[in-house]
């Protein structure tokens, strides 16, 4: 029996997913980015009983929503609840994302199956998938991706075989992992018809509605303040400082200009630059599949609505995180292209097809790796923690990572920017106790900070 047609197929796929994950996550096992920390940071607070609230300022838009409030305001609720298990054990939560990560390339193959595409393509699909390609380090971190991608690839099946229900649940799912997740069952309805499509379409929204009514609820003008945050910054930096002000239709406008650009950057990134025609071919070629359409309209119509509905959010993290939804149709698409080029190559130069296919998966192979080192180099190093012993505790720090210390540190951390004026310091430190800042000079514009150690600076009349 061929490899391509064993029923063993799926547990190699998600062996190869398993084997590309470990190695990131035993050389950087601590969190890579912020969504990644607080991930694990509330699951923590879950099992340590405090249902997920957090006593870190991680954002100075709404001071209250990082101190002891409600939990889940700005993040989505569902990424840090399957951790929970694994961190209750002791765990850091890698092997929960490791495993779910491996489970894309087993659904790609089934997904390519069920579009009806020779077992060759199927099996060049799971591997393309299970490598996670510009997405290889992303999917073994403790953010969305993995998480994300999984649910995007169900969907997507839902919609190869025309169930409705699997669909709708895998929406409803991703509406409950990032807040523009809704808009994601408005693309897969254009893979059904009639009252089924609309059911497709307004379950996102649905859920959406139900939890922002959770929201606004539990937190009041906190939520509204962090809402109004994301859909009004122009700038990443904004979201977390407050915007400036409501940017016009005109600068949403040019903000979803700029997202259409991003979007065909990421086309090509998502098919590691090189490959991107190949991609386009088997798009082509699969033009009469019935994932095609939701394809297109999740890669390029839900970036520019999220472009103009939140503009920073959508550069700073719809392309990469909602749009990893989508991987198992980029895979699809890749291996019909990858196996049109294998056989125009048999017919014109008689090269056998597993030898051009087995060529571009290592040179696939290759570029997914050097762009996880590449990220790898990217991701901030791990906290110091020894300037945490000469604060009392139970007091709160201005630190440049205040979701990394706490994780690292479990310490009551705060957001410092080089943007915070005096002012706004001093309000800190008088109404939140924000005594104490680890910077590598005395704050500009406070005299009255003095340094206790090197690097460690505590405000005038502190403790």
């Amino acid at each position: 029996m061929k490899l391509a047609e064993s029923p063993a197929t799926p547990i190699a796929l998600a062996v190869l997913g398993v084997a590309l994950r470990l190695p990131w996550a035993i050389l950087r096992p601590w969190p890579w980015d912020w969504d990644a920390a607080y991930y694990r940071l509330t699951a923590r607070s879950v099992t340590e009983g405090r249902g997920g609230s957090l006593d870190v300022l991680w954002t100075l838009a709404a001071p209250e929503a990082g101190l002891g409030g409600p939990p889940d305001l700005y993040w989505l609720p569902l990424p840090s609840r399957i951790l929970v298990p694994e961190i209750a054990l002791g765990g850091n939560g890698l092997v929960t994302v490791i495993l779910l990560a491996a489970l894309v390339g087993p659904l790609t193959w089934q997904l390519a199956k069920s579009l009806g595409l020779r077992s060759e393509t199927a099996l060049v699909a799971g591997i393309l998938a299970a490598t996670g390609g510009a997405w290889i380090r992303q999917l073994g971190s403790t953010d969305v991706y993995a998480l994300t991608a999984v649910l995007g690839a169900m969907a997507l099946l839902g919609v190869s075989r025309k169930r409705w229900e699997l669909a709708a649940l895998a929406v409803a799912a991703v509406a409950l992992v990032r807040n523009d997740g809704f808009l994601m069952g408005m693309a897969l309805a254009t893979g059904f018809r009639g009252w089924r499509a609309l059911a497709v379409a307004a379950i996102g929204p649905l859920v959406t509605a139900l939890w922002w009514a959770r929201g606004a609820l539990v937190g009041g003008d906190t939520f509204w303040t962090l809402r109004q945050s994301s859909a009004q910054a122009m700038t990443y930096d904004a979201i977390f400082l407050g915007p400036d002000g409501a940017p016009t239709l005109a600068e949403r406008g040019l903000a979803a200009i700029d997202a259409m650009w991003g979007v065909a950057f990421l086309w090509g990134w998502a098919a590691m630059l090189l490959f991107a025609p190949l991609l386009a071919w088997g798009a082509w070629k699969g033009r009469d599949q019935p994932i095609v359409w939701p394809w297109l309209a999740g890669f390029v119509v839900v970036p520019i609505i999220t472009g103009i509905l939140a503009p920073a959010v959508t550069l700073g993290g719809t392309l990469e995180r909602t749009g990893i939804a989508l991987l198992a149709a980029h895979a699809v698409f890749l291996a019909i292209g990858l196996g049109a080029l294998a056989d125009r190559l048999h017919a014109w130069r008689g090269y056998h097809p597993w030898f051009t296919r087995g060529l571009l998966l290592s040179a696939w192979l290759a570029c997914a790796l050097w762009t996880g080192f590449t990220f790898m180099g990217l991701q901030p190093p791990l906290p110091d923690c020894a300037p945490w012993e000469q604060v009392p505790a139970g007091q709160r720090a201005f630190v440049r990572e205040p979701l990394l210390h706490a994780w690292t540190c479990r310490a009551p951390a705060a957001l410092w920017m080089d943007q915070l004026d005096p002012v706004r310091v001093r309000a800190l430190t008088e109404d939140h106790g924000v005594c104490w800042a680890f910077l590598e000079e005395q704050p500009e514009g406070l005299a009255e900070w003095e340094e206790v150690a090197g690097g460690v600076w505590r405000a005038e009349g502190c403790e």
